[in-house]
């Protein structure tokens, strides 16, 4: 994603304390190993428009559970068009504005929980 230059550059370096306090939430370390891979997407969203559009399927799972002890997660809004296909690029297309069923958790249990 980076050498395609689709990554915005913002480093949202202030949120960078909130890792440890989020994988506090995760029992397994494979899960907190996971959840910090990733964590560059969280500090963006964060310092951003509070949004995360990507094909990852494990980390909204990872958020809804940690957002329980850091709030600033559950305030998190997510997309992943490989899950919802047209709907998302619809979405995207009409201005990607912050919608309920789109906050991380609800998206995780409206998308995966059945999976």
């Amino acid at each position: 994603m980076f050498a395609r230059r689709r990554v915005e550059n913002n480093d949202g370096l202030e949120f960078a304390t909130h890792l440890d306090r989020a994988c506090s939430c995760l029992e397994q370390d494979k899960l907190k190993e996971a959840l910090a891979k990733d964590f560059h997407l969280l500090q963006s969203a964060l310092a951003s428009g509070r949004t995360i559009i990507s094909n990852e399927k494990n980390l909204p799972k990872l958020v809804a559970i940690a957002g329980s002890k850091v709030r600033e997660l559950s305030m998190l809004y997510y997309a992943n068009p490989a899950v919802e296909g047209d709907n998302c690029i619809l979405w995207l297309r009409a201005g990607a504005e912050l919608e309920a069923d789109r906050r991380i958790d609800v998206w995780e249990s409206n998308h995966l929980k059945s999976n």
